[in-house]
């Protein structure tokens, strides 16, 4: 991914870019294996920055989940630490329904936003949930929710490390049941560990880590999926060779944190 300005590209000719909403950020996506070449995503800014933050390797090993998982939904389930790009990711390259769940109002009302101004279907609800085999309050535990909702995700995105574990207890009988993928953003190797452990527990069926951040839910699907992440990741690399390192000015007047995009995943690809 890719922030625009009025940079000049190298190998291949612009593309024609609409005006951005003033307090917004226009950003490029990689063209989808199969040619097909999605518009720039336009995201919002909040207080002066974007929200989200996703690197080439993470969307790629995402979108190769997406391609292998067997029919049904993508639930994105976010936290304070991040969340929702991967619903429009979702939204922007597979034909699934896409529904997000946010912690508060203010990131629920930035994704509903983003999904709107770029006219992705993508459901989005103010729900935190709880965590651990029991609901407290008003929260409720994924299997909960998945019940009351007959939701059949066939993909479930967990944010933030410790919190993805304590989520995961939550959903014994949706992992019993519908055996999702199983993607953990932005989780370092330990945490990794403990999600395993918390699906060896919660269903005895053996998940498998094919990739960083994703489990599968048996070791039979690596081969096809590693096969996709490496089509996904070549699609990543060549939008950031196809464009030059530093862009000449800004789409809106905004100077936004460079941390909070952190779209860099090797050399030659560009934040």
């Amino acid at each position: 991914m890719r922030v625009l300005g009025r940079s000049r590209l190298r190998h291949r000719a612009p593309r024609a870019v609409a005006a951005t909403p003033r307090g917004s950020l226009l950003v490029e996506l990689p063209e989808a294996p199969d040619g097909r070449v999605p518009a720039a995503l336009t995201l919002p800014l909040i207080h002066g920055a974007p929200l989200w933050g996703i690197s080439g390797d993470e969307a790629s090993a995402f979108l190769a989940a997406l391609d292998v998982a067997p029919p049904g939904a993508v639930l994105d389930v976010q936290h304070c630490g991040g969340g929702g790009m991967h619903a429009l990711l979702a939204a922007v390259y597979s034909t699934r329904l896409v529904r997000a769940l946010a912690p508060d109002g203010e990131r629920a009302h930035a994704t509903r936003q983003a999904a709107a101004t770029n006219a992705l279907p993508v459901v989005v609800e103010e729900r935190p949930l709880a965590r651990g085999p029991g609901g407290r309050g008003a929260a409720e535990t994924l299997d909960a929710y998945a019940a009351r909702t007959a939701l059949e995700p066939a993909v479930l995105r967990l944010a933030d490390g410790r919190a993805a574990v304590a989520l995961l207890e939550g959903a014994r009988e949706l992992l019993s049941l519908r055996r999702p993928w199983v993607v953990l953003a932005g989780v370092p190797g330990r945490a990794h560990a403990e999600a395993l452990e918390a699906l060896d527990r919660a269903t005895g069926l053996g998940y498998r880590r094919v990739a960083a951040g994703v489990l599968a839910p048996d070791a039979a699907a690596e081969p096809a999926y590693r096969r996709r992440l490496t089509v996904w990741q070549t699609a990543w690399q060549r939008l950031g060779q196809a464009l030059t390192d530093q862009p000449t000015d800004r789409p809106t007047g905004v100077t936004p944190r460079p941390a909070v995009i952190d779209l860099r995943d090797r050399e030659g690809v560009v934040s």
